[in-house]
């Protein structure tokens, strides 16, 4: 094909002059749109779930595809929370009229689930300072994953670490 271009998330290759066929994007300051006739497909970069995740975003219908920034259900891991909860409120910005997130039903109202999935965030990060102002010996992370998590699971406290970091 003349004028592909060729989408690439993280990956280097061995040899750094096939880097040029690649479009690289960065933190919300980069856009790729694919174009069709009637449909513009933006990838935008909304960090957090990993660090070099993608969603898409088509225009025309205001809809997300989020991959694993948003599930259908439940709530997702994330690499970082600080960044995670920058791309949610990225996305809350969007105003998208559905979500087609990568597991679980389409999201019928977004604004609300992403307005919980911060609140939920927000509520366990609360938990988690509380836990650790109750201690006077101070808290490894897995002592405060079964504090705040009424059910432990080792997801549980990779949201703690992150949390912590944060």
């Amino acid at each position: 094909m003349p004028n592909s271009t060729t989408l690439q998330k993280y990956c280097m290759p061995e040899n750094p002059d096939e880097v040029a066929n690649f479009t690289f994007i960065n933190n919300g300051t980069d856009e790729f749109t694919i174009e069709t006739e009637g449909a513009h497909l933006k990838a935008i970069h909304p960090p957090g779930h990993t660090t070099d995740h993608l969603c898409y975003w088509l225009e025309e219908e205001r809809a997300l595809f989020s991959g694993d920034t948003i599930l259908g259900q439940g709530t997702t891991e994330f690499e970082d929370l600080y960044d995670y909860l920058n791309s949610l409120k990225l996305i809350l910005n969007l105003s998208p009229t559905k979500i087609y997130p990568g597991h679980g039903p389409v999201v019928e109202n977004p604004r609300e689930t992403l307005a919980h999935y911060i609140s939920h965030r927000q509520q366990r990060s609360n938990q988690i300072l509380d836990a650790l102002k109750q201690s006077s010996d101070g808290l490894d992370p897995s002592e405060i994953t079964k504090i705040v998590y009424t059910v432990m699971y080792r997801i549980s406290q990779e949201f703690v670490l992150g949390d912590l970091k944060k």
